[in-house]
């Protein structure tokens, strides 16, 4: 055997000795685990391996010998969680092995070049592999060394499994708190991030109150009252932050650890001048640290010099970096430049684009316009070649253009031009921003690239700290609020106010201030105006969902004022108030500027109007209109209870249920308070006409 230790190398790995450790708590049996070992042993070898017949019986007692170190080295379970080492055989005794060599010729001899295997080494495989009821039971009577026990659970927080980490560290805090040290500290640690991946705030909060109501001056408490810092830090709360931030400093008067969170505070707090005072003292405590220990402060001493030169970016980086939700660096880049002047936007003729210009200018137009539209930002060249390609091979030779010494009977449109001083930003944005435009008149890129996670938010997130100008942009806040509407938490009343409504009112208060004139108007289809109006449809949608009437009615009649063509169907909004108010002359009067609309909204409300100023034959042809295009729309109002139909997110198809559905929620109540209204429809249209079989339905995006 002393001749074959590159077999035992080969052999030798931690997949072994997991599997080993695995078989003797599952066997409980020393020979039916070697009988194992021996069976399986040539399953660890390299797959391209050839060996002689004198190396396999080699193997043979090279697995005795291994599984003699792996049994000795492990802590059993049922022998109170020690060691039961086999006896070693005397010099001139027969080898364990099996050679029939004495033990000083054979194994005894070779014993000193084995690799060694010490309890350290298994404590963490057997913390995996026991039964969990036996693993309770000895976490209760602390039977396993907590070093082996933070070990596993650093291994389930970092690969997703953060229920098993709570499984194992909760005993360690459960009635009396049974330790305060640097293992405590880093279990507890180990146990806030498990519940932040489970979303087990309140979990987190017990447990942090409870350790700086119960635990003694210690590090253990000072890193909770850091966390309860941290905490009230995102909550908004900044004089519990900082009471919570000198509880950490009296536990450890001379940490240096808690540099970075009075950075935090400060920052939060917009005390930037302070911020770099106060990072250049906490430089001087770290130059007087022993240095041995500098080494192990590289990364936050670097972080400490950031903020003395560039508080703002260092700061951001540091809330990135450390796990934050990144949207608490855009708020604070919101409040930073919230005040800044309001841009002056002019106004120009769309630019028709000469077919017969030099190419890399078409293609460059092309492109620019392309983006705007939606298109994916890896895709603009071909699609601007392809099309420059069609419309020269559509374009007649030598044809004249057409006269243009009259006036063009579309005069009064015009698109928007970016201020000069913003253009240059604005490009340089475009390298950083990850999503593609949203394609026509979604609120959502199709971009498959998330621009919250971490070291992508990083790149943008920064570049508006370092640039308030972004905020003058309407393309660049066009795309934080594409952002925004992708983010997890868009829904919550709170996100929508703080963080959505300011980027979108900032775009509102530009557009407002573009100066136009008489019939002059922004139409969606000029593409220069996409970021101006896609802001406003916005803004409908939010104040829709946040109940805000009164500046959705300012929204909706600043749209229909720039782009009469309503893209964004925002129509319905000022059909339905009109209705509401009971304007039905207005109403009326609104619905000619859509004379072939097959918007149910307009469609219906013209009926209602009618019917409500007496015109009763008009009522009925609009009414049969509104059948024509969804044949369900009257039966889904006038019916007294109906069953929701199936929705689809983001969806609603013209002609289906889910419309009808929609105006119903939106309008019936409205139809009750029209005396006779709902009876008339009841007589006259209540039965829903038949779709035609196999009719395909129509879908808009919403």
């Amino acid at each position: 055997m002393e001749n074959d230790m590159h077999l035992l190398e080969s052999i030798f790995s931690e997949q072994i000795v997991f599997d080993a450790v695995k078989t003797i708590v599952r066997t409980k049996d020393r020979d039916a685990y070697f009988k194992w070992l021996s069976d399986n042993i040539e399953h660890y070898l390299p797959e391209d391996m050839d060996f002689t017949d004198g190396q396999r019986q080699a193997l043979s007692e090279i697995s005795i010998a291994l599984g003699r170190m792996i049994w000795n080295a492990t802590p059993l379970p049922w022998n109170k969680f020690r060691p039961q080492p086999l006896p070693t055989p005397g010099r001139n005794e027969k080898c364990f092995c099996g050679s029939g060599k004495k033990y000083k010729q054979c194994c005894g001899d070779s014993a000193n070049q084995l690799p060694q295997i010490e309890p350290q080494v298994i404590w963490p495989i057997l913390v995996s592999v026991i039964p969990s009821k036996e693993l309770k039971e000895a976490l209760l009577d602390s039977s396993i060394p907590m070093t082996a026990i933070l070990v596993v659970a650093d291994r389930h927080v970092k690969e997703g499994r953060p229920q098993k980490a709570i499984s194992l560290l909760q005993p360690f805090f459960k009635d009396e708190i049974k330790g305060h040290g640097e293992d405590f500290d880093y279990a507890l640690h180990l146990l806030c991030n498990a519940y932040d991946d489970l979303d087990k705030y309140k979990s987190k909060n017990i447990l942090l109150k409870k350790i700086v109501e119960t635990a003694p001056r210690s590090l253990l408490r000072s890193s909770a009252w850091q966390r309860l810092a941290a905490i009230r830090i995102d909550k908004g709360d900044t004089v519990g932050a900082w009471e919570a931030f000198k509880n950490a400093m009296k536990d450890r008067p001379d940490s240096v650890d808690l540099s970075h969170l009075e950075l935090q505070l400060l920052a939060v707090e917009g005390k930037w001048n302070q911020v770099q005072e106060r990072a250049n003292f906490w430089l001087k405590k770290f130059k007087n640290l022993p240095k041995e220990a500098q080494v192990d402060y590289t990364d936050l001493v670097d972080l400490i010099k950031h903020a003395a030169k560039n508080p703002k970016e260092a700061l951001a980086t540091l809330s990135i970096d450390s796990g934050n939700d990144p949207s608490h660096v855009l708020h604070d880049w919101i409040t930073d430049v919230t005040g800044r002047p309001i841009p002056e936007y002019q106004l120009e003729k769309d630019i028709v684009l000469d077919i017969d210009d030099d190419e890399e200018h078409l293609i460059k137009k092309f492109s620019s316009k392309l983006q705007m539209m939606g298109v994916a930002k890896d895709e603009l060249k071909t699609t601007a070649k392809r099309l420059i390609g069609e419309l020269k091979a559509s374009s007649i030779p030598g044809e004249e253009p057409a006269d243009e010494s009259n006036p063009d009977e579309n005069n009064h449109e015009y698109s928007i031009r970016t201020p000069e001083s913003l253009m240059s930003l604005e490009k340089k944005w475009e390298s950083v921003f990850p999503l593609d435009k949203p394609f026509g008149t979604n609120n959502e890129s199709f971009s498959s690239v998330d621009p919250w996670e971490q070291s992508t938010a990083k790149k943008w997130l920064l570049f508006l700290g370092n640039n308030p100008a972004a905020f003058d942009s309407l393309a660049i806040l066009d795309d934080i609020a594409t952002a925004l509407f992708s983010n997890g938490y868009f829904h919550d009343e709170s996100f929508l106010k703080k963080m959505v409504l300011p980027i979108l009112d900032r775009s509102f208060a530009i557009v407002k201030n573009i100066q136009l004139e008489g019939e002059e108007t922004l139409p969606w289809g000029f593409i220069e105006n996409r970021p101006a109006l896609r802001p406003l449809s916005r803004l409908v949608t939010v104040f829709s969902m946040l109940d805000k009437d009164k500046r959705l009615e300012e929204v909706v009649d600043v749209y229909l004022r720039l782009n009469p063509n309503d893209n964004h169907g925002v129509r319905m909004f000022k059909m339905n108030r009109l209705l509401i108010e009971n304007k039905n002359d207005e109403a009326l009067l609104f619905t000619e500027r859509y004379p072939e609309d097959f918007d149910l909204n307009i469609l219906l409300g013209r009926a209602l109007a009618f019917f409500r100023v007496g015109k009763f034959e008009n009522a009925n042809e609009a009414i049969k209109a509104a059948i024509d295009v969804c044949p369900k729309c009257v039966h889904y109002l006038a019916a007294k209870n109906i069953k929701q139909p199936k929705l689809s997110p983001g969806l609603v198809s013209i002609k289906g249920a889910d419309a009808a559905w929609f105006y119903r929620l939106a309008m019936r109540d409205v139809w009750l308070e029209t005396n006779g209204a709902i009876e008339w429809l009841q007589k006259n249209f209540e039965k829903p006409k038949k779709v035609k079989p196999g009719q395909p339905e129509q879908l808009k995006l919403v």
